[in-house]
């Protein structure tokens, strides 16, 4: 929910313009847990490479976004409607916000 909703902010770009799946059963990548961030407009514009420069900046900004957010277990408005699909609520987005925020640091 956080990357396709916020990551437009972050590359000046329209919502309809980039799209995100995850995979987290090796079915596209062959990795498990994938998040595959995409320009979606035919032969794209490079948007998706202007994401891979600023991630970890990006995943920052996000972790601060939820933080900051004044609910208590997660809201529409930092961890996305039920209806997204979510799983977990706002101590779940931190922890994994977390967890990317390392792996981007491990290089």
């Amino acid at each position: 929910y956080l990357l396709k909703n916020l990551t437009p902010v972050f590359i000046l770009s329209d919502s309809e313009d980039i799209d995100v799946i995850v995979d987290s059963k090796k079915e596209i990548t062959g990795f498990k847990n994938s998040i595959i961030i995409y320009d979606n407009i035919p032969y794209g514009l490079g948007l998706s490479t202007e994401v891979f420069k600023i991630f970890p900046m990006m995943i920052t900004e996000m972790k601060k976004h939820v933080e900051n957010c004044g609910c208590h277990q997660g809201c529409p408005s930092c961890v996305g409607p039920a209806a997204e699909g979510g799983y977990g609520g706002k101590d779940e987005t931190l922890y994994l916000l977390s967890k990317l925020l390392e792996l981007t640091h491990e290089g």
